[in-house]
């Protein structure tokens, strides 16, 4: 804690620091190192988290899969604010290949929170009454369960639909939901035109129905 009410010198002894971690060595992952302030106290110490690589391959691999399934940035917003109320989630896609994607994908969405409810990202139909579980969970299935619980919500990757059960109605947008819109939709058009266009069949859509629900949102 600095007690100087001198602001000048406060900006001059956090870039001090800034400028002796940059001449540092980085450490390993979970490695630490001390860094020298010359100001009571007279050391800080700095950890590197863990690198995470089941997390990272998962985002590498299954996110841009995820953001071509939702199209818009609205609708991956709204996943995540089920995820973080830790709702009942149930994904249906034809293809397997972008279902998995899609379920696994979601894990390293609520980074640094970590999801700790089950998930199948392949359920079969014979397993389908699990979804009458009363704790929540995330399940990929390739067809629509023809008595889908009225608790669960249900993302059609098929058409890019979000469906919110009567039960639980429309579940509450994140904090700050049309800024952190605002600033993916560009981000949303660059990736969605680096993706290969067997996504969009994959995903139930054709290049034209994307562009169009593009502009729509």
């Amino acid at each position: 804690r600095l007690c100087s009410p001198d602001t000048t010198h406060v900006h001059g002894f956090i870039h001090q620091v800034l400028r002796t971690v940059a001449a540092l060595r980085i450490p390993p992952p979970g490695g630490s190192l001390l860094v020298d302030v010359g100001w009571p106290p007279q050391s800080i110490g700095l950890t590197r988290p863990h690198f995470d690589d089941e997390a990272e391959m998962l985002a590498d691999w299954g996110v841009p899969v995820l953001v071509g399934a939702c199209q818009a940035p609205k609708t991956l917003l709204r996943l995540v604010s089920c995820l973080m109320l830790e709702q009942k989630l149930v994904l249906k896609c034809t293809n397997l290949r972008v279902l998995t994607a899609c379920v696994t994908a979601l894990i390293p969405l609520v980074r640094p929170f970590a999801h700790k409810c089950v998930l199948i990202p392949i359920l079969s139909r014979k397993l389908f009454s699990m979804m009458e579980a009363p704790t929540p969970f995330i399940v990929g299935v390739s067809v629509q369960p023809r008595d889908l619980p009225n608790d669960c919500v249900l993302f059609d990757i098929d058409h890019g639909r979000l469906h919110y059960p009567p039960d639980v109605g429309a579940v509450p947008d994140v904090p700050a939901f049309y800024t952190l819109q605002r600033k993916l939709s560009s981000l949303f058009k660059k990736m969605l035109k680096t993706l290969p266009h067997a996504l969009g069949g994959t995903s139930g859509l054709s290049s034209q129905q994307q562009q169009q629900q593009m502009q729509q949102h």
